[in-house]
């Protein structure tokens, strides 16, 4: 009964009240982690074993999924008032069978614990109206807490978290105090700047035995949150927003790109810092344009083949476009409002790609996650809003929804409507498919959560839709096949956390050999029949090969073109996507049957 074309798994996530998934995580054993925020009880949720610490209130909550996709466990964090709320923001684990939430409470009655060797950083009172930070550890295998504490005092925001190198956690936020004391002495060299004012940005580090081992504020004078962060062998990247002027950015003959604040005096700009895994400042720059611009959480990512930072975000003015290989968008669009990706080489930090991203005139487009896949494929959801739908993108073999859904008043189309995306080693722009249903009128949908799963390949992705009551709406749903969690049920509220996974086998074979290759041409291929038709090569002789999504070679012959195509026979191939090459040319095609 449910099944979508493409899609492995959908499923709504949640129960009667607001469900939002935030942000996702895959462990060294191929399990899958979401944490997020609820308003329902715990008995509502899926059923699955797992312990409820709290008792009232919005909550933050944690789930694991096996190899399969069934829900083993569930956990709630939070207070015990039913006007307080718990937010889980953050999620990251380490390798040695514990896995980490992290998000910020107004309560000043969440369950913290000490663990019983009391080496770890423990702070378990929080005072005040306001939000307060909070770390947790669970155990991957029952989901019980091992370890709970609070984060600062006064208006603190943990936004972002993520683990490295096996034994550290860094977390990320705003602040309007200074951060927590050390427990240990900081590492050699690392970098400190104090609290200045407003809503300082920070970052910090547990270490061994979750000791806090290192931290740092963002040191403008005015407001700076971080909102994410994520790190790959020596090196830590934040994202934030600033209104401040006065960051700390270091001088232009340091690395190809820097850049000093962009707008006008109390204008907001991005901006990037580096670190090293130890806390040694290495980097920083103010991203951005005449306009003042937004990020988001989740809005930065490493590439974990070449180490390149990628930062989206939405509202530029009179962005200084720099095209790169591949696709890109060079001008803004006549009315509506466009997002933006950059990208900055991961061996000098020059900027090799800034590009407007829009739906074409009229459109709004709000970006809200970039996360690379390990093959340095770049992953990117935003809600999308109108437009002429340049931003779609059919690849053969992955789910395909093109057509904005109108809202279940049958009125206006759809409000805001989430979007995934895909781009190639070198930028190209391979996919693009609408993952929305009909919401109700003034609840955007919104994809928090995106995850490229090592265990299958497939994308995952996280998030919320809303609707009226009408069962009749729609939604993408697939079971499955019967095998994982799967609810199909509104439970009522207006908000509903989803889950979806794209089967991405297309997409995963695709821009892998493009990583190996310079200094070419793209071509366009077609295949039909036993028969490959090659569009663009010069007139004469060539030496060619097909290579498979593996890099072995399955056709190394030579051919001829007429200066239109050239055509060659090739054997009997899988349903899969395939790589012609020259020494100065490339296409891809895909095998359908």
């Amino acid at each position: 009964m449910y099944n979508e074309d493409g899609l492995c798994w959908s499923t709504f996530m949640g129960g009667g009240e607001r469900d939002d998934v935030y942000e996702s995580v895959e462990d060294e054993n191929g399990n899958y982690y979401i944490v997020g925020t609820t308003g329902s009880t715990f008995m509502s949720f899926p059923e699955a074993p797992g312990t409820n610490y709290s008792s009232a209130g919005t909550v933050a909550y944690m789930m694991r999924f096996n190899t399969d996709d069934r829900v083993e466990w569930k956990t709630f964090f939070g207070g015990n008032a039913a006007n307080e709320v718990t937010r889980g923001t953050g999620i990251g684990h380490k390798v040695d069978g514990e896995v980490y939430m992290a998000g910020y409470s107004d309560s000043e009655a969440l369950s913290v614990y000490q663990n019983v060797n009391g080496l770890d950083f423990y702070q378990g009172t929080a005072t005040g109206p306001s939000f307060k930070g909070f770390v947790c550890r669970l155990d991957k295998v029952l989901g019980e807490r091992e370890w709970a504490t609070y984060y600062g005092q006064n208006n603190v925001m943990i936004n972002g978290m993520v683990g490295l190198g096996g034994k550290k956690i860094f977390i990320v936020g705003s602040t309007q105090s200074t951060t927590p004391d050390l427990d240990v002495s900081p590492p050699t060299n690392s970098t400190y700047w104090p609290y200045s004012s407003s809503a300082d940005g920070f970052i910090s580090m547990f270490g061994d035995n979750d000791q806090h081992a290192w931290r740092t504020h963002i040191p403008g004078t005015a407001n700076d949150p971080v909102y994410d962060v994520d790190a790959t062998g020596t090196r830590v990247v934040v994202m934030g927003n600033t209104h401040s002027e006065d960051l700390i950015i270091p001088a232009l003959s340091t690395t190809p790109y820097v850049h000093g604040h962009f707008g006008a005096v109390g204008g907001e700009d991005r901006y990037l810092y580096e670190f090293t895994d130890v806390g040694a400042w290495q980097w920083s720059t103010y991203v951005g344009s005449s306009g003042s611009e937004q990020s988001t959480h989740n809005g930065v990512s490493i590439d974990p083949t070449t180490k390149d930072i990628a930062l989206v975000g939405s509202g530029p003015l009179n962005l200084d476009v720099v095209q790169g290989p591949g696709w890109y968008q060079n001008t803004y669009p006549s009315s509506g409002s466009p997002g933006f990706i950059a990208r900055f080489s991961g061996t000098d930090r020059s900027r090799t790609w800034h590009t407007y991203l829009h739906n074409g005139d009229g459109s709004v487009v709000y970006p809200t996650v970039c996360t690379f896949d390990p093959t340095g494929k770049l992953l990117v959801s935003a809600y999308v809003r109108d437009g002429d739908g340049s931003l779609l993108q059919a690849l053969p073999g992955l789910y395909q929804q093109k057509e904005f859904n109108a809202d279940v008043s049958g009125g206006n189309i759809e409000h805001k409507d989430p979007i995934v995306l895909a781009f190639g080693t070198s930028n190209q722009h391979f996919y693009g498919s609408l993952l929305a249903g009909e919401a109700n009128p003034g609840y955007p949908e919104y994809i928090y959560a995106l995850l490229h799963r090592r265990l299958n390949g497939n994308i995952y992705v996280g998030g919320v839709t809303s609707r009226a009551n009408n069962v009749a709406s729609y939604f993408p749903l697939d079971d499955g096949g019967g095998v994982p969690y799967f609810e199909a049920l509104w439970h009522g509220g207006m908000n509903e956390g989803f889950l979806a996974s794209i089967c991405a086998e297309a997409l995963n074979q695709v821009g892998i050999e493009e990583a190996h290759v310079t200094g070419v041409t793209l071509l366009s291929a077609n295949w039909a029949e036993g028969r490959l038709a090659v569009f663009g090569l010069p007139a004469g002789s060539h030496r060619l090969q097909v290579v498979d999504a593996a890099g072995r070679v399955i056709l190394n012959d030579a051919g001829r073109s007429d200066g239109m195509k050239l055509l060659t026979e090739l054997p009997a191939l899988a349903e899969t996507t395939y790589l012609f090459r020259t020494t100065e040319h490339v296409a891809r095609f895909v095998v359908i049957r």
